[in-house]
């Protein structure tokens, strides 16, 4: 892995770099529990198939939404919440 600052960065540059990689591998991990699921599920739900929590799934969606790697869907009952919730599905990728 590269990386995430120079070496003569300080520490909070380190810091910056560290954090924008993890949030890439849970940009991935996310994406990925989606396409396994494949139907709109929410944030509770994707954390009952991958190793991240639901605040960290759900902190995660809408930054991923304005990057156009996932939709927003219509709000359903959640099947671990038994609440109304927002779901969110993968972005289907288009081959030119």
């Amino acid at each position: 892995m590269q990386p995430v600052a120079k070496r003569n960065d300080p520490h909070t540059s380190w810091d910056a770099g560290e954090s924008f990689t993890k949030h890439n591998i849970h940009y991935q991990i996310i994406a990925e529990a989606l396409e396994c699921c494949g139907r709109p599920v929410s944030s509770a739900e994707l954390a009952q198939v991958c190793e991240l929590s639901r605040f960290q799934i759900a902190r995660r969606l809408p930054e991923m939404e304005r990057k156009n790697l996932v939709a927003r869907c219509d709000p359903m009952i959640c099947s671990v919440t038994k609440r109304m919730c927002v779901r969110w599905a993968a972005v289907e990728k288009v081959v030119a």
